[in-house]
């Protein structure tokens, strides 16, 4: 009988201390880990990924989580300060980029280094500087994060525009469906130009060569700021048949608010914007065969 007893306090004692260990493991609010064996938080290999900020070069961090990331599954990124040393360049990703909010997870450069330029395959390959490049793959939902760029100067080795980051988000691809929502994408002045990078976010065919390849998909933008974006805040590029929807956000401080360049047979809605200080254009349509397509435009 005390054997039994014995017996069975020793499974209760083991039982309490699994259940423990489990709320340990599962509690986001737990220090930062420092080495990318850590990254990957409670449901690693499930359909969230948990990343979490060290306090120096998160890049690493992030491209294993995203490049581990199941098709449709989401990458949170907590709440906190993830700097950048290099680009964060995914192949064939299908999912969600999640941020805890646009006040509460910034990204990056990293103070004292340059974004190293990297192809940029839908634009033939040109050497560019960006944050996020996600290069072909399925759907993409980004959402709930800032992007911010202060160094006057944070992009070295590209085949154009100096210093300036060409953009912190490019997503090519030529069959996907894109959502930009609740984010903020802001620049400040360059050292080149009058400002550090020249577009907010860029979601692209591809440019060739040899020939021009056109995206299809819905593309949308909801509840977005962008501010000091340089040339463009928002771009969409060579795109046949689809949608592009660009709703609630802001648009300051920059040459044009929203550009889409060489579309045909597209709905396009973009309205309740808020645009300040644009001193090209709000919207600028180019190329493309828009009489096939359907517009709505409203302020």
């Amino acid at each position: 009988m005390a054997s039994r007893i014995t017996s069975l306090l020793v499974l209760l004692a083991l039982a309490t201390l699994l259940l423990v260990s489990c709320q340990k493991t599962g509690d986001l609010a737990g220090p930062s880990p420092a080495n990318p064996s850590n990254i990957l938080g409670p449901n690693k290999g499930g359909p969230v990924t948990y990343v979490y900020p060290t306090g120096g070069d998160d890049a690493a961090n992030i491209l294993a989580a995203l490049q581990a990331n199941e098709p449709g599954g989401t990458v949170m990124l907590t709440e906190g300060t993830f700097y950048l040393g290099s680009a964060v360049h995914v192949h064939n990703f299908s999912g969600t980029l999640r941020g805890a909010g646009k006040d509460k997870t910034i990204v990056t450069t990293l103070p004292g280094d340059k974004i190293e330029a990297t192809p940029i395959h839908c634009w033939g390959g040109i050497k560019l500087s960006t944050m996020f490049y996600f290069e072909g793959g399925g759907d993409i939902s980004v959402s709930d994060l800032s992007m911010v760029v202060t160094d006057p100067a944070p992009a070295v080795n590209q085949d154009a525009f100096g210093d300036a980051l060409a953009s912190p988000l490019v997503m090519d691809g030529l069959d996907r469906n894109t959502r930009v929502e609740r984010a903020r994408f802001q620049g400040a002045p360059g050292a080149l130009y009058p400002w550090n990078m020249l577009w907010g976010t860029c979601v692209v065919g591809y440019a060739g060569p040899p020939e021009y390849q056109y995206m299809v998909g819905d593309h949308l933008v909801e509840s977005c700021d962008y501010e000091m974006t340089g040339f463009i805040g928002y771009v969409t590029q060579y795109q046949t048949d689809g949608r592009v929807a660009v709703e609630n956000s802001s648009f300051a401080n920059m040459n044009r608010g929203v550009s889409m360049q060489d579309h045909s047979n597209c709905d396009v809605k973009i309205s309740r914007n808020e645009i300040v200080d644009a001193l090209a254009s709000g919207v600028w349509l180019y190329q493309g065969y828009w009489l096939a397509s359907g517009i709505e435009l409203s302020p």
